[in-house]
């Protein structure tokens, strides 16, 4: 992705301060960010931290949503949420393992 490009301006107009502070310019005036993973039955594994210098990867697993779930919040149709409360973080090199994490090599 470039500067200048429809994709750059859309992506950096939504982004979360730490993602663009993250943001990297390489040599061929193309830039590089984290992205974030979500797969629905699975989990999430997403940039998380206060500055380019504290950050981790978080990964998060899918759980089955419980009836309670449906009735506080009907209008989501999906049978999986992301389970917050059990998070786990990785180092900044350990991307794949937190994918691996969320079960996403599994076949």
């Amino acid at each position: 992705m470039k500067e200048g490009e429809e994709y750059f301006a859309q992506q950096t107009s939504t982004l979360p301060d730490l993602y663009l502070d993250l943001l990297y310019k390489d040599e061929e005036n193309k830039y590089w960010m984290p992205s974030t993973v979500t797969i629905q039955d699975q989990g999430m594994v997403f940039a998380q931290g206060t500055s380019p210098l504290e950050w981790k990867w978080t990964a998060v697993k899918a759980v089955k949503r419980t009836e309670e779930d449906k009735k506080k919040n009907p209008k989501n149709t999906s049978d999986w949420k992301m389970n917050m409360s059990d998070q786990k973080h990785f180092e900044e090199k350990d991307y794949m393992e937190a994918l691996d994490h969320i079960g996403i090599f599994k076949k």
